[in-house]
């Protein structure tokens, strides 16, 4: 019997609709019968000021950082009903006939809220899962009919017992990533030539950019690579100013950029940590400063899976340049990256979706 499944995300940062996607594809190749819905819930209950609502939150990382993290600090601290309550879980209900689910996956916090009230106010049948797409856990991820929740590692499993969540609701399984970061595909490098891989720049969001690239473009035996997605103006500007460095705009091939590298420069989210673990090619993070990324950041300190600057005056470029040629520290990164990998097991979170105990 096919199964009706709903993932339900939002686009603040794309980190959550790239977990949703990736998601829906292992859903879908592993359960053929499976019928597969990805629904943004800002669009769907707002299709005129979603657009709004996403620009409002990219000036507010990128210019109100301080602001970003009080709040979400706050949240933390004291969890509250998520805002607008009275007025969307009546859209809910609409959302949910429109769908009729038998598996609703969340894979972002507010959107967990929202299902869960409209759970304890409503009779349903279907079951309610969360996917967690950071290192470090938020209260707001929390919600009490959630059936399921899948983490990342097990230190956030851990943390999630800590605070009240039954153990038997917790599936490790990483954080989702398309399958093109999974495949064993090997890889040459060249010992002359050393590739750097720069990612994450399109919202100002890598620290020091200019003079980072400045230096790049005049290091003798790097290739660097700059990724700059939809940011059209950005990929004009940096090939007019920096013309020996590759600069690309929006691509399907960063899995293939990725594992060509031999080091990524990169924000600390928790979608491009799990891609660069896969894919095996160790991170380097510069002055993280978003709350979520900062515990990312810990997180790849403390595992050894790349190099963290904290330190606002730090000769980055040099230090850059150092560690491209540190053969040693470098295998020494891709061998934690997959130990971590070889931890997940071969679960696979369509397994606990379709096992008739999670189902019961």
């Amino acid at each position: 019997m096919s199964k009706n499944i709903l993932i339900l995300t939002g686009r603040f940062g794309m980190g959550h609709w790239s977990a949703a996607s990736a998601l829906k594809q292992e859903i879908s190749s592993h359960d053929t019968e499976a019928n597969v819905s990805i629904v943004d819930v800002m669009e769907f209950l707002s299709p005129a000021l979603s657009h709004a609502i996403y620009g409002g939150f990219n000036v507010l990382v990128t210019h109100g950082t301080d602001l970003f993290n009080a709040i979400s600090r706050a949240a933390d601290r004291r969890r509250q009903a998520a805002p607008f309550r009275l007025l969307v879980v009546p859209k809910m209900r609409e959302l949910l006939r429109t769908y009729d689910p038998d598996i609703i996956l969340s894979t972002f916090p507010v959107v967990t809220q929202y299902i869960s009230d409209y759970m304890s106010r409503n009779e349903h049948r279907f079951l309610l899962c969360t996917c967690i797409t950071d290192i470090s856990v938020n209260a707001e991820w929390l919600a009490p009919n959630t059936d399921l929740y899948f983490v990342a590692t097990e230190s956030v499993r851990r943390d999630l017992v800590t605070r009240g969540v039954a153990p038997s609701r917790i599936r490790v399984r990483g954080i989702p990533v398309r399958q093109c970061f999974k495949e064993e595909t090997p890889v040459a490098r060249d010992g002359r030539c050393r590739e750097l891989l720069v990612m994450g720049g399109g919202l100002g969001l890598i620290p020091y950019a200019d003079e980072l690239f400045s230096r790049l473009s005049v290091m003798p035996g790097v290739k660097t690579t700059i990724i700059t997605g939809k940011n059209r103006k950005l990929q004009r500007t940096l090939t007019k100013k920096y013309p020996s460095l590759n600069v690309v705009g929006y691509t399907d091939n960063v899995a293939e950029y990725m594992r060509r590298a031999d080091l990524v420069v990169s924000k600390a989210g928790g979608i491009t940590l799990f891609e660069a673990i896969h894919t095996g090619t160790p991170l380097y993070v510069i002055n993280p400063f978003l709350l979520q990324e900062i515990g990312n950041a810990r997180y790849i300190e403390e595992s050894r899976l790349g190099r963290v600057v904290w330190a606002k005056d730090s000769d980055v470029s040099r230090d850059i340049l150092a560690l491209l040629h540190s053969d040693t520290e470098l295998e020494a990164m891709r061998r934690n990256m997959r130990a971590l990998r070889d931890s997940l097991g071969t679960g696979l979170i369509t397994d606990d979706l379709s096992s008739s105990r999670t189902l019961a």
